[in-house]
């Protein structure tokens, strides 16, 4: 089953995909989950309705989403809130995941995580960093 999380104010921070039984343990407390697939670049979550909404189109420029006023506004934000930002969501995506690191793991599953593990570790390398990240996404 596809699955989309969210945080409590709706902003898109994961997809994940396992039986329906398994969602409640892939979020993380105050997180809220729906079903479908949708890209947090493009949508939110209307936590009231519990739906997926469309963004309006992103205008050019530093720009972030605000969910509260449905609008796209200038980051204000300095370099250092947006690195810890995301070295905070890096380390809780890494959490999320050390299971599949350990020994009784099928090498197969253990492989294509340490690849997507690698590639949350290399998101300091990304140009544009840490104004703009592009997220990889877990495996399948």
């Amino acid at each position: 089953m596809k699955t989309t999380i969210a945080d409590s104010a709706g902003k898109i921070v994961r997809n994940i995909e396992c039986p329906k039984n398994m969602v409640s343990i892939q979020a993380m407390p105050g997180e809220i989950a729906i079903d479908g697939n949708f890209d947090g670049e493009t949508h939110f979550i209307d936590t009231a309705l519990m739906v997926a909404v469309a963004k309006p189109a992103r205008p050019t420029g530093d720009v972030d989403f605000d969910i509260s006023t449905r609008s796209w506004v200038p980051i204000k934000r300095t370099a250092a809130e947006l690195t810890a930002s995301a070295l905070s969501k890096r380390a809780t995506l890494l959490a999320q995941c050390d299971w599949t690191q350990l020994p009784d793991v099928p090498l197969s599953t253990k492989s294509a995580w340490a690849s997507y593990r690698q590639e949350l570790r290399d998101i300091t390398a990304q140009p544009g960093y840490p104004r703009k990240i592009i997220w990889p996404n877990p495996p399948t």
